[in-house]
């Protein structure tokens, strides 16, 4: 089964009609924030493990929230020196 979608007045499959998903025009940072929400989702409020999971599953769980931080300020830094030249500014490597 299949989808089609209404593309200049023709119906057509997704590859036909060059449809992305959205999840494929989201930046590296925009994918670690979907990332990271789905982490958040499976633990309690406060980031605290739920009663009954395995401490070394919420432990993979904190790690990867952790690395999505790191994958977002990557992003940012990286951003930043790109544009730096554009405002003027010099920035610390």
């Amino acid at each position: 089964m299949g989808v089609l979608f209404l593309r200049s007045a023709n119906f057509m499959c997704r590859h036909c009609g060059r449809v992305a998903y959205a999840s494929q025009s989201e930046d590296g940072m925009g994918r670690a924030w979907i990332k990271q929400r789905k982490l958040e989702a499976r633990l309690c409020d406060g980031w605290q493990r739920p009663k009954g999971m395995h401490s070394a599953t919420y432990e993979r769980i904190w790690n990867g929230i952790v690395a999505c931080e790191e994958a977002r300020d990557a992003a940012l830094c990286a951003y930043l020196r790109r544009h730096a030249g554009v405002l003027g500014m010099t920035l610390p490597t």
